[in-house]
């Protein structure tokens, strides 16, 4: 358990995911068709993927906080701004589009991994 909160591991598997997601995105409409054409289980990768981008980036920035809340309002703000970009850069791409719904997942996942990073945290942090 000790590794997640290492600020240097954290960043690392944060730039990580980062580069999954945005080649992911990278994927033009018939690649990602490819990839998964359930519109169930490519929405649960996204909620995924974020749900790993929330837990490592909080992990991270809480490591650089010294105010727990701050920690917590800041990767909210990194999910969010990720996500729209995520969606803007989608434009780009051939068979894409970018959704506003597919934010919400997105900081919906995000916001699921802030939360089991946050009560792992306190219950390491109360023993």
């Amino acid at each position: 358990m000790k590794f997640i909160f290492n600020s240097k591991i954290s960043l690392i598997m944060t730039l990580i995911i980062c580069v999954i997601i945005f080649y992911f995105s990278s994927q033009s409409g018939i690649e990602s068709s490819e990839v998964s054409s359930n519109l169930y289980v490519r929405k649960l990768g996204h909620l995924t993927e974020y749900a790993l981008l929330g837990f490592f980036s909080c992990s991270y920035i809480m490591q650089k906080t010294a105010i727990k809340i701050h920690s917590l309002l800041y990767s909210f703000l990194f999910l969010f701004l990720y996500a729209i970009s995520d969606e803007f850069h989608q434009y780009f791409v051939p068979g894409r589009n970018g959704n506003i719904i597919d934010v919400f997942i997105d900081f919906l996942g995000g916001s699921i991994g802030i939360f089991i990073l946050y009560k792992i945290s306190n219950i390491f942090s109360t023993k």
